[in-house]
């Protein structure tokens, strides 16, 4: 496991290296994709103010549209990130015609299929029938329209938003955007 962990990791430093080497971006594209990255940002804290690792079915907040709000809001923000450091010229278009496509072919291929499939497997033995149905009935990726009737109403919470680490995250989402950017204007 941890080869598979460290091999992984290695192909996404490599791809946001990449990135960040070839950025030359444009600002109506790169102020796009910082909104959208943004609107990422915003379900992933969303939903991790009401994530409670392990603990119990989370279906409260986003989790009673999206079983996997977390790897939607980092999709949204991966794609924003192509946005704003892509542009139609060399070498930044590689951002867009090869960067971007070999992320979301590995991501919605292999990385998540396997990631749903296992995670979803070990929260079904800890919970389960209660997380079998949740499982059944929620959308893994898209979220639904309507929120699913067995939700709870648990509320939101700071204490958990900050037990999750998802701000160190975000703080190197904000850090990625400004090597995208900067480069390009200081040398």
């Amino acid at each position: 496991m941890t080869k598979e962990l460290s091999i992984r990791q290695g192909i996404l430093y490599a791809l946001v290296a990449g990135m960040v080497v070839l950025a030359r971006p444009e600002l109506p594209t790169f102020l796009a994709g910082a909104a959208l990255a943004f609107l990422g940002i915003a379900l992933r804290v969303w939903a991790c103010g009401y994530l409670q690792k392990n603990k119990r079915v989370v279906s409260s907040g986003p989790y009673a549209r999206v079983q996997h709000p977390l790897y939607l809001g980092t999709a949204i923000i991966t794609l924003g990130a192509i946005l704003a450091g892509g542009s139609p010229h060399w070498p930044a278009w590689l951002i867009w015609g090869v960067i971007g496509p070999a992320f979301f072919t590995y991501f919605y291929l292999f990385y998540f299929p396997k990631k749903q499939r296992v995670e979803g497997d070990r929260l079904e033995r800890r919970f389960g029938e209660e997380y079998a149905r949740f499982r059944r009935e929620v959308p893994p990726f898209l979220p639904a329209l309507r929120r699913w009737p067995l939700a709870d109403r648990e509320p939101w919470s700071l204490k958990t938003l900050l037990s999750n680490h998802e701000l160190e995250m975000d703080l190197l989402i904000a850090i990625l955007f400004a090597a995208l950017w900067l480069p390009g204007r200081i040398f």
